[in-house]
C-alpha cells in the first residue's frame, strides 16, 4: 500500500471516529477536490470534480455516508472516491480518470452500495478493496444498475469480498472482470470482453441468475467463470468455466 493510500485511509479513520450524535443525518454539498464528508452525512455533488491532483484522493467519505452524484462526474485523483466503512453511492453519475475509481478502506465489516453509476476509464481498478481483515469480516459490496468498463486493471477487485447485485455490466477491462471474491450472487450480470478471466471467486463460489458471461480472456486457459467450489447457474449462459485450483472445467458452461 502506497504512502498516499495510507494517508487517505488515516483521514478516513479520523472521520470515522467523529460519528455524529444527532439521529438526523446532516446534509452538505460537495463542490471541491479533496473534500471530506463527515460520518452520518447525506452529501450531494454539485459540480464535476475534474482536474484534481493526481496524487490525492478526490472525495473522502466517512462512516454511514450517502453520496448522490447528481448527474456529475468524479474524474481525477489517485483515488476517485474513498469509502470509510459503510457508504452508499448513488447516481446517475460517473467515476472515471482516477488510478482507482472507488476504493473501500480497510475496515472490518465494510459495506457499500453502488447504484446507477458508470465506472470507467480508471488507470487500474474500477472498484477495489485490498482486504486486510479476516475473511468473515471482509467487505460486502452491492451493485445495482452499475456499469464497470474500460478500466486499466480489474473491473471489480474485492479481496475475500461478498458481492451481490442486479443489472450489472462488467466489460472491456484490461485485466479480469471481477476477482478476489469469496461469495457472489447476481441477477442479470453481464461479463464480456475482459482481457483475462471474466469472474473469479478465489475463495468460494456463488449463484448467477439470468446472466451472461462470454468472450472473456485472451490467453490460453482464460475462462469466463473460475471458482474454488461448484457454482450455481440459473438461466445463465457462459462460454467456459474452470476450477480455481487445477483449471478443470465445472461442466456448467457451453464450451466445457
Amino acid at each position: 500500500m502506497s504512502h498516499k493510500q495510507l494517508k487517505a485511509f488515516a483521514i478516513v479513520a479520523s472521520i470515522f471516529a467523529s460519528v455524529a450524535t444527532s439521529a438526523r443525518a446532516a446534509k452538505m454539498d460537495v463542490t471541491a477536490c479533496g473534500q471530506q464528508v463527515p460520518a452520518k452525512t447525506v452529501a450531494t455533488l454539485q459540480v464535476d470534480l475534474t482536474g484534481c491532483p493526481s496524487d490525492g484522493t478526490t472525495l473522502i467519505l466517512g462512516d454511514q455516508v450517502k453520496l448522490y452524484l447528481n448527474d456529475h462526474v468524479i474524474g481525477s485523483g489517485d483515488i476517485g472516491v474513498l469509502c470509510g466503512r459503510r457508504c452508499v453511492v448513488r447516481g446517475p453519475g460517473e467515476i472515471t480518470g482516477a488510478r482507482d475509481g472507488l476504493t473501500i478502506a480497510v475496515n472490518p465489516n465494510a459495506r457499500i452500495k453502488i447504484e446507477d453509476v458508470d465506472i470507467h476509464g480508471n488507470a487500474e481498478h474500477g472498484v477495489s478493496a485490498d482486504g486486510g481483515v479476516e475473511a468473515s469480516k471482509a467487505p460486502r459490496v452491492r451493485l445495482k444498475n452499475v456499469s464497470v468498463h474500460d478500466n486499466g486493471g480489474t473491473g471489480v477487485f474485492v479481496w475475500q469480498g461478498f458481492l451481490s447485485g442486479s443489472d450489472v455490466t462488467v466489460t472491456n477491462n484490461v485485466f479480469h472482470g471481477l476477482s478476489g471474491i469469496q461469495e457472489f450472487k447476481f441477477k442479470r450480470l453481464t461479463v464480456q470482453n475482459n482481457a483475462r478471466d471474466g469472474l473469479i471467486a478465489n475463495f468460494g463460489s456463488g449463484r448467477l441468475i439470468d446472466s451472461l458471461l462470454s468472450f472473456n480472456g485472451t490467453l490460453e486457459g482464460d475462462v469466463d467463470l473460475r471458482t474454488l467450489t461448484f457454482p450455481t447457474l440459473e438461466n445463465t449462459e457462459c462460454g467456459f468455466s474452470a476450477t480455481f485450483a487445477g483449471g478443470v472445467p465445472w461442466g456448467v458452461c457451453a464450451g466445457d
